[in-house]
């Protein structure tokens, strides 16, 4: 499981690109490449540019949107990337568009840089990242997964969690698969699930991927550092 991931910010507002990089440089996903045009983004990923992760402003200066076409040019060029929406609110019109190129997420500005952080290490896991709100812009009434803001605040405390429980959220952390895990504790892979399921209720969680946020906000990685220093 990669956190480590090199960024890509696409937005004509230079100010906003210094501040956002700035913001993001003492974490796991600093910004490598931040550019004021999709044209400039070609020419990076021409000479071998290979960012992780793409967040792209979709409005330009004045309102006027970017141009679709070459958003999924970009996105041909780059198959391996995660390329997601990032902008000052959601559009049900941007949400359209985001879908139909095929983006990986639609991100909004005005979040903390903890949940932007974790929406950025989500993307680059796999997950398709949206706001819980995007599910009634865009007219779905199915109950949205817990946005990454709302993994970092979840209710249950890591001090209340068994040793196993723990141990189990280091597997996760680091990308194992449940025959891995009961190889580790000696469990049958019907066991591990029981227990995973038990242990999503227990923090509110509903996947791995999820799960693995949750524990790494909490510290889970240096908790078991600790542990096995001992």
């Amino acid at each position: 499981m990669r956190t480590n991931l090199s960024v890509m910010l696409i937005d004509s507002n230079i100010l906003f690109r210094a501040a956002l990089k700035a913001l993001l440089s003492e974490t796991t996903t600093p910004v490598h490449w931040d550019v004021s045009t999709l044209a400039q983004a070609k020419d990076i990923t021409a000479a071998g540019g290979k960012p992780d992760v793409v967040l792209v402003e979709p409005v330009l200066h004045r309102g006027v949107l970017i141009d679709w076409k070459d958003l999924g040019t970009l996105r041909h060029h780059l198959p391996e990337s995660r390329i997601m929406a990032f902008s000052d609110s959601i559009s049900p019109g941007i949400l359209k568009k985001v879908m139909q190129v095929g983006l990986d997420g639609y991100l909004v500005k005005d979040s903390t840089a903890a949940a932007l952080h974790n929406s950025i290490v989500l993307s680059g896991m796999g997950e398709r990242v949206f706001p819980g709100s995007v599910g009634a812009a865009s007219g779905d009434t199915s109950p949205a997964p817990p946005a990454p803001e709302e993994l970092a605040s979840k209710s249950a405390d890591p001090d209340h969690l068994s040793m196993r429980d723990v141990e189990v959220l280091h597997c996760l952390i680091h990308g194992s698969t449940n025959r891995e895990i009961g190889r580790r504790f000696n469990m049958n892979e019907s066991a591990v699930k029981v227990h995973l399921h038990n242990l999503m209720r227990k923090i509110g969680c509903t996947n791995r991927t999820q799960a693995a946020i949750w524990a790494r906000s909490r510290g889970m990685i240096e908790t078991m550092m600790m542990l096995n220093a001992r």
